[in-house]
């Protein structure tokens, strides 16, 4: 357990919506810079790869939503190293309230990347010597996730400068919150999502368009594909899990 780090934060009134509960880019938010904090004290960060011509690539992501929390709500966020799935590193998340209730769990995969080449590097040197904590979030071997198979909503995005990050290229983030403003407008207000898996293929950079194509099931799951132009490459595949809102207030699905 001495491998885990964890950061405190509280809702701000701002990265709430309705219900007044944390909107889901908030709860994404705080895991990338609980992440991103924990790489900096492991001597691991983009900081200490960039100048060896390496960065991080976030390759899978699985994210389970059990509780949202209020406004102004303390929360922890705990995450780890669990070691590696060659080539791949797995990094772990929990959201926990002040009682230690879980909110959410994460877990994800990523790739150490040649920053010239822009393929996976063989030179394991940013958790070197650095032992995991071999717990897992969620068990998850991230078999490869489904292809839409109908195009039942469409929307197109332009990438703006906003939305990119130090690899200059569009936040992991953001591929999930176009996905969630592809779904049917009774979704965003008589569903909760509880369930977010993405597949990422390939970086979207400034000034590209992205389309995302949606295909809704009956389950209460969609599916989701990322698509570029020009050259119409998949950049990424998401599903989510959307569930009935059981009252107007929001908190728990």
């Amino acid at each position: 357990m001495s491998g885990i780090h964890e950061i405190t934060y509280s809702v701000r009134p701002c990265e709430a919506g309705y219900g007044k509960t944390a909107l889901p880019g908030a709860l994404l938010n705080y895991l990338q810079d609980a992440a991103f904090d924990h790489s900096i004290h492991l001597g691991s960060s983009v900081f200490d790869l960039f100048p060896l011509g390496l960065t991080w690539v976030l390759s899978r992501y699985h994210i389970r939503i059990l509780r949202y929390p209020r406004s102004k709500e303390q929360v922890r966020i705990q995450t780890w190293y669990s070691g590696s799935q060659r080539p791949f590193h797995l990094r772990e998340w929990k959201i926990l309230d002040p009682q230690g209730e879980e909110l959410l769990l994460a877990t994800s995969s990523w790739l150490i990347v040649d920053l010239k080449t822009g393929r996976p590097s063989d030179r394991d040197v940013a958790l070197k010597g650095y032992p995991p904590t071999e717990m897992r979030a969620i068990e998850d071997d991230f078999k490869t996730l489904p292809l839409p198979r109908r195009q039942d909503i469409t929307r197109c995005f332009s990438v703006r400068v906003s939305d990119t990050d130090l690899n200059r290229h569009v936040n992991h983030v953001q591929h999930i919150l176009w996905s969630l403003e592809s779904v049917p407008e009774g979704y965003l207000s008589d569903r909760v999502l509880i369930g977010i898996e993405v597949s990422y293929k390939r970086e979207i950079f400034f000034g590209q368009e992205t389309t995302v194509a949606t295909e809704v099931r009956e389950d209460g799951t969609c599916l989701h594909r990322l698509i570029t132009e020009p050259g119409g490459k998949e950049a990424a595949r998401l599903r989510t899990v959307w569930k009935k809102r059981e009252g107007k207030s929001g908190g728990r699905p």
